[in-house]
């Protein structure tokens, strides 16, 4: 438990740019050559996105056999609005938090993630990034 406090106290911080994307886009995310831990993950997105159910952004972080770590979804019913240039924190999947109610996701040794952002109507990402903080443990 002790390296994970003190890893946990110098955790990183990793910006994975989505862009500008017209349609439906699966981008590189990051890999971690060794078991790590993510306290956070925000969107940040250069335009705002209202909380509607037919003009939406779903974006999410997955591993390469589609496994979900964290979602965000801008539908009313959902996590709502996006506002301009404000950070927005994702869902961290329940089925990947690690085992000590620490409520951090925790990541194997060698997992490749991505991102997957998927547009409806007008909700399009703009200019958008995801804000990673994380630590090696």
């Amino acid at each position: 438990m002790g390296s994970v406090m003190q890893n946990g106290l110098n955790r990183q911080s990793t910006q994975l740019r989505i862009g500008t994307q017209a349609a439906t886009a699966s981008v590189p995310g990051m890999v971690f050559a060794q078991k790590s831990r993510i306290k956070k993950v925000s969107l940040l997105n250069g335009a705002a996105i209202t909380a509607d159910n037919t003009n939406y952004l779903q974006v999410s972080m997955k591993d390469l056999d589609d496994v979900e770590y964290a979602e965000l979804d801008t539908r009313a019913a959902h996590e709502g609005a996006l506002t301009a240039l404000t950070p927005k924190v994702l869902n961290l999947a329940s089925a990947k938090l690690a085992s000590d109610n620490s409520g951090e996701l925790e990541v194997p040794a060698g997992t490749t993630l991505k991102i997957v952002a998927t547009k409806n109507g007008t909700g399009v990402p703009t200019d958008a990034c995801l804000v990673i903080e994380w630590y090696p443990l």
